[in-house]
């Protein structure tokens, strides 16, 4: 594992514990996470989630990690939820 960046990417649901419980599970394992990239749909359902993972990395809960989010997107914007493979 040494030289190498690992990266976690991950997708957000409503629970925010998710992504940091397994950061947490990793990190415990000595992978040596150096970038968190979150994956998120613009359904107001998610904003709170997203907000408390933001927050966590914003007052360096995981310092020297880099910390990203990425709205998913289609050809019309923004997608606030994928029902369907047209929304993926």
């Amino acid at each position: 594992m040494a030289g190498k960046d690992h990266i976690l990417v991950a997708t957000l649901s409503t629970e925010p514990q998710g992504i940091t419980r397994v950061l947490d599970w990793l990190l415990a394992q000595r992978y040596p996470i150096t970038e968190v990239v979150i994956v998120y749909t613009t359904a107001t359902v998610i904003q709170p989630a997203l907000a408390t993972v933001t927050a966590e990395f914003a007052v360096g809960v995981y310092p020297g990690i880099r910390y990203r989010s990425v709205a998913v997107g289609g050809e019309k914007g923004p997608v606030a939820d994928i029902r369907s493979a047209a929304d993926a």
